[in-house]
């Protein structure tokens, strides 16, 4: 192994054993429970006999560390990823301090009374659930019937200011892709665009069997979105939750693809998070059910913030204000 690799490796373990310490400096984390650091380094070249030659390079890193905390008999985790392209933008300090500050909010959470409440989510779990519900855009969800959207290009599906975006070459993510793996070039495009289904993403297939041009959508064999998002506007998050008078802040949720039905845009799946009371973050909340309808919440979104984030999967999105969301909690 060549010296630089020695240094690059005493590098990296010394940055993962800076953050678990961080970590663990404090009072209410029992231990780090997983520290992971992972560097991506793909290269995909095209070449056939019509004269497609085309290459494309991606390389990106991203680390964690999942800290686990308790308080008596509350033991709660969490963790803070950062993706980047260069090393020399991770900071253990930073990512030490997000994932205690997620950590000790949730110890001491309590239930809520079961009803209907508004709700935000947070923007790592509208993300979660857009990649969840990504296949019903897909073309070949639409051959197979498997998507209320067959008969809805061009219809409104959602409220004015939804626009749910794919941008392969988005300037904020790592993972950039200028072509698919059938050679497609991929551009950016308007899935929904101001609540109007703008159309399906096709591979080359699908494409022909609805008579259409491939959207740059084909990977793997199928179709998959690529840097699919929802669009931000321009509101912070405390503006995003200052009329909330009594409602529900989201920040995780267990079970989300197993708990929803993609052809009818049925979820339901436990959740926590926190209360919003008079327009602020009041206390941790827990052992909660979070029940509704994908299509229903699109129509019913209030406020949109401005904290576009994207997570591994390439889907993105902001935090999100919906309207009203049934919560079963205590009876």
């Amino acid at each position: 192994m060549p010296a630089f690799s020695y240094r690059l490796l005493i590098l990296l373990i010394f940055f993962i054993h800076n953050l678990e310490q961080k970590i663990l400096a404090n009072e209410s984390v029992s231990q780090v429970q997983t520290s992971m650091y992972m560097e991506v380094d793909s290269q995909t070249t095209l070449v056939n006999s019509k004269g497609l030659n085309l290459s494309k390079h991606n390389t990106y890193a991203y680390t964690y560390a999942i800290g686990v905390f308790k308080k008596d008999e509350d033991i709660k985790t969490a963790y803070d990823i950062k993706l980047a392209k260069n090393f020399n933008e991770f900071s253990a300090e930073d990512m030490a301090k997000k994932t205690i500050d997620k950590g000790v909010a949730q110890l001491g959470g309590q239930s809520i009374k079961s009803g209907s409440y508004p709700l935000v989510f947070s923007n790592e779990m509208f993300g979660d659930i857009l990649e969840a519900f990504s296949s019903i855009f897909s073309g070949e969800a639409a051959f197979r019937n498997m998507t209320s959207l067959k008969d809805k290009v061009g219809k409104q599906i959602a409220g004015l200011d939804i626009n749910l975006i794919d941008d392969p070459l988005h300037p904020d993510v790592p993972f950039k892709t200028g072509f698919d793996d059938e050679g497609v070039a991929c551009s950016k495009r308007y899935v929904v665009e101001n609540g109007v289904f703008k159309g399906f993403n096709h591979n080359l297939k699908t494409a022909s069997i609805f008579k259409e041009e491939p959207t740059g959508n084909g990977f793997n064999g199928g179709i998959s979105t690529t840097n699919f998002y929802l669009d931000p506007k321009d509101q912070d998050f405390d503006t995003l939750i200052k009329d909330i008078k009594d409602g529900v802040y989201i920040t995780d949720m267990v079970g989300l693809h197993a708990g929803i039905q993609p052809i009818s845009g049925e979820f339901s799946v436990q959740a926590s998070g926190f209360k919003i009371i008079d327009g602020k973050i009041n206390h941790p909340v827990k052992m909660i059910v979070i029940s509704g309808n994908f299509f229903n919440v699109l129509n019913h979104v209030k406020g949109i913030g401005s904290d576009l984030k994207f997570g591994l999967s390439g889907v993105g999105s902001p935090s999100v204000y919906v309207e009203s969301i049934m919560i079963g909690g205590e009876a």
